[in-house]
């Protein structure tokens, strides 16, 4: 075996080579995380409470039409957490920029949507500089 040592050999590096990881939650930085705690925390709160609310209503109130209206409401949320979840951990563009249109039109949330921007930003810079995994 040889080793060229030629002067002139165009030096190797691995600058230009993706390093390869799967999406994880552990792997996510504090802020997403923070905000995905955050998020499950109130939902949470929230079904804590419409189950509180359930339990405290007066016997004579209608409780079927209220608390299917609440059970919907719950439902929407949880899976709307979890749409948050999942695009988040998974690193999903097209999905992040779809919640920010949500955020956007149908609930002028505009503090949730500048909050999905900039979480879409950073994961577009890391999709660039690595080759994630299950994407």
């Amino acid at each position: 075996m040889t080793i060229d040592s030629s002067p002139f050999k165009t030096p190797e590096s691995e600058l230009g080579v993706k390093q390869e990881f799967q999406p994880t939650f552990s792997n996510l930085n504090f802020w997403r995380k923070l905000y995905l705690v955050l998020m499950w925390l109130f939902t949470g709160l929230f079904l804590a409470g419409i189950v509180i609310a359930l339990f405290m209503m007066p016997s004579n109130s209608d409780f079927i039409g209220v608390s299917a209206f609440q059970i919907i409401i719950v439902i929407a949320w949880s899976g709307l957490t979890y749409w948050h979840h999942t695009a988040i951990v998974k690193r999903k563009l097209t999905q992040l920029t779809v919640l920010i249109i949500i955020n956007l039109i149908p609930f002028f949330n505009i503090i949730g949507a500048l909050i999905m921007l900039s979480i879409r930003r950073v994961t577009k810079k890391e999709l660039e500089m690595y080759d994630i995994k299950g994407t």
